[in-house]
């Protein structure tokens, strides 16, 4: 990147060995952006702009690239499944945000059946065969499959505290073999704010209860609070 070099200035982006010996220029725009690498490190993923595209280059011979996905608008976000082998892209057009599931092996794409809405905080499986999402607007988690099937909402569980109401529910991870949902969930009431976290069963949706964080924070005076075994405690501001 030579834009402080003096003049207008030009940008490249090169793949190096190991060792740093050898270089090469990848055929990327300026304003192109290096994803990471996917299929056993043998490729690249790289976002592209006008148009959006998502484009793959292979390691092996990194003069060519080959499109993967052509995004009907801009792209804000991609996150990868843990075993590379698909891509959430979250897309944002005239107000309306989609995302989409696509297929690193074979190129295909799927957009999931969501209203055009905030979600966010995608978390993927350790198989990557399961997404979830927050709904922003009703505080819902959905759980997809990899090929876009929406599979069930979860409510968010109740406050053990009285009085607590729902702010924000995040979700954190799924099980190894798939069949519970960790989740933190932002309470709010009395002017003051904590996180409580939970284990939701996806068979049965009941959730098991992790306990609350151990500090809380007071909106109109913007103090913080611990517990302590008098009660809670200012700590700061």
């Amino acid at each position: 990147d030579c834009r402080h070099c003096g003049g207008n200035g030009t940008r490249g982006v090169f793949l190096a060995n190991a060792s740093g010996t050898q270089l090469a220029e990848l055929p990327l725009g300026s304003d192109s952006r290096v994803l990471g690498f996917f299929d056993g490190d043998r490729k690249l993923l790289a976002q592209e702009r006008a148009p959006e595209t998502l484009v793959a280059i292979a390691t092996s011979d990194p003069s060519l690239k080959v499109p993967v996905f052509a995004s009907p608008a801009p792209i804000t976000r991609t996150t990868f499944s843990p075993d590379r082998r698909r891509v959430l892209v979250e897309t944002l057009g005239d107000a309306a945000q989609r995302q989409f599931v696509v297929n690193l092996e074979t190129g295909s794409a799927l957009e999931l059946p969501l209203e055009p809405i905030d979600w966010v905080a995608p978390v993927w499986s350790d198989d990557g065969s399961l997404l979830a999402l927050r709904d922003a607007t009703t505080g819902e988690v959905a759980i997809f499959a990899s090929n876009g099937e929406l599979l069930q909402r979860l409510s968010i569980p109740l406050s053990p505290i009285a009085g607590g109401s729902t702010d924000a529910a995040i979700p954190l991870g799924f099980s190894t073999w798939n069949d519970e949902l960790a989740i933190r969930v932002s309470r709010l009431a009395n002017c003051e704010m904590w996180e409580e976290f939970f284990v939701v069963d996806l068979q049965s949706t009941a959730a098991r209860s992790l306990g609350s964080s151990p500090a809380r924070c007071h909106c109109c005076s913007f103090a913080v609070s611990a517990a302590r075994e008098q009660g809670w405690e200012e700590i700061g501001r």
